[in-house]
């Protein structure tokens, strides 16, 4: 069997984190996770490192990310000095893409994996120059890249200009994932906002309030679409950045229908997806979107803005500058269509690995 060591910075426990945790408690021989923040929602697994100094939260600063990068040197270093037997890199998201050059220089027989857990868009003015260094650095490694679905693929070897297409190796990376069950949080939970919303149909959002998770568009889409008021209800579960800009928007025009209830337990959701009309995924980009996962593991349909979102029948593009959508809008896009086997987008824990090993 192949050992991987992953390596990831981010912990919101959104996706791409739930999946490694599942590859470390399944396949705990062969895959290590060394996190570059701690977190008090990562499993206790002892091939889980969790000792960071920096402490993980919703919104990082410019100074967040330095300290993250150095502490990503310092692991590094450790790992060279250690001598830990492993065959394999697997590097998650920022700022792991700016550390593929210095893991070729200390570590050249090593294999490296990078796996982009979010759809890649172009950069505009200046910021375009950090495309180009990240290109760059992306060129001269020896790294094979992948990603959680193919849209999130299409989307990165748009972000490559074409003619470097050939230096370049990119490969699927299937996704495990375990499912909410029922259990007496998840009753609490949904008694609370039961008696919050009036027993009326809501639609359910489940995201951290980040710039590119799209709360502020989705509340100000509410706020045109009169039409929802009275007979529909919008529950918002998630704290971070753009919370309080929500809230007040909110009681500014004074949107009855919106209950932004801030973060819960994942494990206390199962029977607030249940009961749900449907699931809104307002973001600009998202390669494996736990909401999205997590809508489909309970036949429910999911309302997006953004093409590049829609995996199949069961997701629903809606006009975001649209004025007059009612709840009828909403009841004819219930119904809910099967999904056949060679489009499934969430695979079991052996698949992951597999498709791990495959390139080495």
């Amino acid at each position: 069997m192949t050992r991987f060591v992953h390596i990831l910075s981010n912990v919101t426990y959104g996706g791409g984190e739930q999946v490694l945790y599942n590859l470390c408690r399944e396949i705990p021989d062969d895959n290590f996770l060394f996190l570059l923040r701690k977190s008090n929602q990562v499993p206790l697994l002892n091939n889980i490192n969790n000792h960071s100094p920096f402490k993980s939260r919703d919104v990082y600063t410019k100074k967040d990310y330095f300290f993250t990068i150095i502490y990503f040197l310092v692991l590094l270093v450790n790992l060279k000095l250690n001598k830990k037997k492993f065959d394999c890199f697997v590097l998650h998201g920022f700022p792991c893409q700016y550390i593929l050059f210095l893991l070729d220089l200390l570590f050249p027989k090593k294999k490296k994996l990078m796996i982009y857990h979010q759809i890649k868009h172009y950069h505009k003015g200046i910021k375009s120059i950090i495309r180009f260094i990240e290109v760059f650095l992306l060129f001269i490694s020896s790294a094979k890249i992948g990603a959680p679905s193919h849209r999130s693929i299409y989307s990165l070897k748009n972000y490559i200009p074409k003619f470097m297409w050939k230096k370049f190796s990119f490969f699927l990376f299937k996704n495990c994932f375990t499912p909410i069950i029922e259990n007496n949080k998840s009753k609490i939970l949904f008694n609370e906002i039961n008696l919050l919303n009036s027993k009326r149909p809501y639609i359910l959002t489940v995201a951290r309030f980040e710039d590119f998770k799209g709360q502020i568009r989705l509340v100000k889409f509410i706020e045109r679409n009169y039409l929802l008021k009275n007979k529909l209800n919008f529950i918002f579960i998630g704290d971070g950045k753009n919370f309080q800009d929500c809230l007040k928007f909110k009681e500014e025009k004074n949107l009855s229908n919106i209950f932004l209830i801030g973060s819960k337990p994942r494990n206390s959701l199962f029977n607030v997806y249940k009961n749900c009309l449907g699931v809104f995924i307002a973001s600009y980009e998202e390669a494996f979107g736990v909401a999205i996962v997590e809508a489909q593991s309970f036949k429910k349909p999911v309302f997006v803005f953004e093409p590049s979102l829609k995996i199949n029948r069961n997701i629903h593009i809606l006009d975001e500058d649209k004025k007059s959508y009612n709840i009828e809008d909403f009841k004819k896009m219930i119904s809910w269509y099967e999904i056949p086997e060679e489009e499934k987008f969430v695979y079991s824990t052996s698949d992951t690995f597999i498709s791990l090993e495959k390139q080495i």
